[in-house]
Order: structure tokens, then C-alpha cells, then sequence
């Protein structure tokens, strides 16, 4: 809804400034912006739309985390579990034997943040903010479900 309410913003600026005498150049660029708007938006709604309905499952076999990758990653692939706070938000870091991990079909933004020279990004974040679960719990179940199934989870 706020994406909506945004391009209307950008609607209502759009008309102020039409109403104005206003140079070709800024009304180039005022077009640039809605279009970007505009496009960001259908493209968000879209992959909202299209995204798989399950995000997590935890099973017996492994994880299965449709923003890290589409395959399993068995519980005895997985090292450690750990959960932190950065700014406003909770984030469970999942540690994965590198080796394993450099196999793994990546999710695209996955693939491009572990392009990036960043502190723990040998890890795998997991934000629970788009989830409806608690992100403590989460972590708690992550924990059980390693050590449970033969993970070596600290």
C-alpha cells in the first residue's frame, strides 16, 4: 500500500510541476524518476506475488531456505547457528562448511552478497522480518532440529 501511496506522491509532484513553468531538462528527469518509481514498484509487487508460498522448512533431511537456495542443506552441513542484532533488526546467522557451501545454487542476491568483502559473509543471513515467526524461536528451532538430526551445532 505504501508503494501506491508513494507513486501517487509522485503523481501529485508531477501535476504541481507541470502547472509551473518548468525547463525541459526537469521534466526529463521528473519522468526518469516516476518511471523508475512506477517500474520498482510492479517489479516488487510482482516477485510478491510469484515468490514461493514456503519459505522455511525445517526437516529431518536439512534446511530449506527458499531466500538462500533451493536445495536442502543437511543438518551435518551446518556449523553454527548464531543470532544477533544489528540496528533495529535480529538476524540468524547460519554457518555452512565452506566447501559445501561453494556448491550450493545460490539464490541470485545470495550469490551477489557473498561477492562482496564484508565481515561474516562466509555466513548466511536469516531475517525473520517477512516471516511470521519470532526470530528467537526460529534460532531455538534451527538449534534443535541440528543437533536432533546430527548436526554439529555449538
Amino acid at each position: 500500500m505504501g508503494l501506491f501511496g508513494g507513486t501517487f506522491c509522485w503523481v501529485a509532484i508531477a501535476h504541481y510541476i507541470l502547472s509551473e513553468q518548468v525547463a525541459l531538462f526537469d521534466l526529463l528527469v521528473l519522468a526518469l524518476l516516476i518511471a523508475f518509481f512506477v517500474v520498482g514498484t510492479l517489479v516488487f509487487v510482482w516477485r510478491g506475488m510469484t515468490s514461493p508460498e514456503t519459505v522455511i522448512v525445517l526437516s529431518p533431511k536439512g534446511l530449506q531456505h527458499a531466500w538462500i537456495s533451493p536445495e536442502t542443506i543437511p543438518w551435518s552441513k551446518i556449523t553454527n547457528v548464531n543470532l544477533s542484532e544489528i540496528g533495529f533488526s535480529r538476524l540468524i546467522w547460519l554457518h555452512v562448511e565452506p566447501e559445501f557451501a561453494s556448491k550450493l545454487q545460490l539464490h541470485p542476491v545470495q550469490r551477489w552478497m557473498r561477492c562482496l568483502p564484508l565481515p561474516g559473509n562466509e555466513a548466511f543471513t536469516i531475517g525473520t522480518h517477512a516471516l511470521a515467526i519470532d526470530t528467537e524461536y526460529l534460532h531455538d528451532q534451527l538449534i534443535r532440529y541440528a543437533r536432533a538430526n546430527g548436526g554439529s551445532v555449538q
